[in-house]
């Protein structure tokens, strides 16, 4: 199911579910594979796999290096692609603050658009969470990133 998930991410995305049971079972190569399905699934859809962000972090302390190494590859990529999705969402709104917006909003919408240039880790500690919780993503794979580099 995990090469499914990866290939083919809309035809795993209703078993998301039963990939987030799985990453606790007994057997690793059942917990990496089910790692792997979640990253293949929040590559193309990162909401579905926000409830299994927290798990997901838990698996940087698991057992298995595959699974560690897995799960630090997975928050890496959704955290990417919620970042891509935050910044092209809030690109329209840039071009919009000479509608009668306000000082303040104009300001929001310049600050969106620079952030579009830099890297996520750049400025991740100074943005607060957005609705699809880039943010938190941010935090989690560069804390996965800085343990797996140890």
């Amino acid at each position: 199911m995990a090469n499914v998930a990866l290939n083919f991410p809309a035809t795993a995305r209703p078993y998301t579910d039963l990939f987030e049971r799985r990453l606790t079972d007994d057997l690793a190569e059942v917990r990496r594979h089910a790692v792997t399905a979640l990253d293949g699934v929040g590559r193309e859809y990162p909401e579905a796999v926000d409830s299994a962000v927290a798990e997901l972090q838990e698996r940087y302390e698991d057992d298995d290096e595959g699974v560690r190494d897995a799960a630090a590859k997975a928050l890496s990529n959704v955290e990417v692609v919620s970042y891509e999705r935050t910044v092209d969402q809030a690109a329209p709104d840039a071009g919009t603050k000479s509608t009668g917006s306000s000082d303040s909003e104009g300001a929001s919408a310049s600050t969106s658009e620079s952030s579009a240039t830099t890297q996520p880790s750049d400025d991740a500690a100074d943005e607060p969470a957005d609705s699809t919780g880039a943010t938190s993503l941010q935090d989690a794979a560069r804390s996965a990133l800085e343990r797996h580099d140890e």
